[in-house]
C-alpha cells in the first residue's frame, strides 16, 4: 500500500521542475514585457515548491524506513551510499552524451562523445564551486544536497531537535547568501547557496520530523499556510526585483520555507492508501523523469527551433512532450537489471 497524496505530489511536483526548466526558453525567445511573460514568471515562481517536497518525501521515507529497520547508522549510510551512486552515474550521463546532433554523420558517436567530455572537463575547470555544488547538470544538485542533508542526519541523529534548528539556520544563511546576497542585510559567501544544501537540508529534516510526529495543524489552517508562503514568495520576488534588480524567478526566500513546509504537511496529514495502478506507475517514475528531463529539453533546444515560438499551444507540447519522453525513457531503463537502480 503507497500513500496517494505523495504519490499525487510527486507526479505534480516533477511536472513543475520541468516546467520550470523549459519556462526559461519561452521567456528567453519572448523577452517582450506583457502579460503571457508575466504569467509566465508567476507560474514560475508557484512551481517552486516542487523541489522542496522532494526533500520532504525523501526525508519522509527515510525515517519510515529506519522505523522499519530498527537501525538507523546502516539505514541513513545506505541512503547516502544509494544517492552517491545516482549522482555519480548521472554525472557522467550529462557530462558525456552528446545532445547536439548536428554532427552526427561527420563524426562518429565515440567521437562526439569525447568532445562533449572535453567541453566538460573545460567547464569543470573554469567552475569548480558550480561542479562540487551541481556537478554536470544544474538539476543534480537535489542530489548532491540530499547526500549531504543524509551526512549530517548520521552525524546528530541522536538529537533530532537539534538537526532540525541547524537546518533551519542554514537555511537562512543560505537565502541571506543567495537570493537577498544583493540587499544590505546579505552575506557574501564564496559559492551560490541558491542551490544547495544550505537550503535544501531544512525540507529534507521536516520531512524527517514528520515521520517520527504528525503534525498536529489542521488542514484550513495549513491551506492558509501554503497561500500565505506562496504570496509572500512572490512578494519578495517583487520586491528584490523593483528595488535590487534581481532576478524576476528565484529558488528560495522566506515565503518559500512555508510554501514548500505547507505542500509537506499537507502531503502527510492525508493517510489515504491505495494499490498499485496507474498513479503509483507514473509516481514510481517520477525520480527517472527528474534526472533524465534535462537530456529531452537540451535534445529540443539544441537540434530544433520549433520552440521559439510565441503560440501557447507549441510551448505546451515541448513541455508536455519533455515529460512524455523523460517518462518513456525511464520505464525502458526500469526494465534493464542493474540500470533500474538509477531510475526507481
Amino acid at each position: 500500500m503507497r500513500l496517494l497524496s505523495f504519490d499525487i505530489l510527486r507526479i505534480v511536483a516533477v511536472n513543475c521542475v520541468i516546467y520550470i526548466h523549459t519556462s526559461q526558453y519561452y521567456i528567453a525567445a519572448n523577452p517582450n514585457p506583457g502579460a503571457t511573460t508575466t504569467a509566465f514568471l508567476i507560474l514560475t515562481n508557484l512551481s517552486r515548491f516542487a523541489v522542496p517536497f522532494f526533500f520532504i518525501s525523501s526525508g519522509y521515507f527515510l525515517g519510515k524506513k529506519i522505523d522499519g529497520d530498527g537501525e538507523s547508522g546502516r539505514t541513513i549510510v545506505r541512503q547516502i551510499k544509494r544517492v552517491f551512486i545516482l549522482l555519480a552515474s548521472w554525472s557522467l550521463v550529462y557530462a558525456a552524451v552528446p545532445t547536439d546532433l548536428s554532427k552526427i554523420g561527420e563524426n562518429s558517436f565515440l567521437e562526439i562523445a569525447a568532445g562533449k567530455i572535453s567541453q566538460t572537463g573545460q567547464w569543470i575547470t573554469a567552475n569548480p564551486s558550480a561542479f562540487l555544488f551541481r556537478s554536470t547538470s544544474i538539476h543534480l544538485w537535489f542530489l548532491i544536497a540530499l547526500m549531504l542533508s543524509c551526512a549530517v542526519l548520521l552525524a546528530v541523529r541522536r538529537s533530532p531537535r537539534f538537526f532540525f534548528s541547524l537546518t533551519v539556520i542554514m537555511y537562512f544563511t543560505g537565502i541571506l547568501g543567495g537570493a537577498y546576497s544583493v540587499t544590505p542585510i546579505g552575506i557574501k559567501l564564496p559559492f551560490d547557496t541558491n542551490l544547495s544544501f544550505l537550503v535544501g537540508a531544512v525540507y529534507f529534516a521536516l520531512g524527517y520530523r514528520l515521520s517520527k510526529k504528525a503534525a498536529t495543524a489542521g488542514t484550513a489552517l495549513i491551506l492558509i499556510m501554503i497561500f500565505a508562503g506562496a504570496l509572500l514568495h512572490l512578494f519578495e520576488t517583487y520586491y528584490l526585483f523593483k528595488h535590487y534588480n534581481a532576478p524576476p524567478v528565484q529558488a528560495n526566500l522566506v515565503g518559500t520555507l512555508f510554501f514548500g513546509a505547507g505542500v509537506g504537511l499537507l502531503a502527510a496529514r492525508c493517510k489515504q492508501t491505495h494499490v498499485s495502478g496507474v498513479i503509483t506507475a507514473l509516481s514510481k517514475y517520477s525520480p527517472g523523469v527528474y534526472l533524465s528531463h534535462a537530456l529531452a529539453i537540451l535534445y529540443v533546444i539544441q537540434n530544433t527551433v520549433f520552440w521559439r515560438s510565441d503560440k501557447l499551444y507549441i510551448f505546451a507540447a515541448f513541455n508536455f512532450g519533455a515529460y512524455l519522453a523523460s517518462l518513456a525513457l525511464t520505464a525502458m531503463l526500469a526494465r534493464i537489471p542493474y540500470v533500474r537502480q538509477l531510475v526507481l
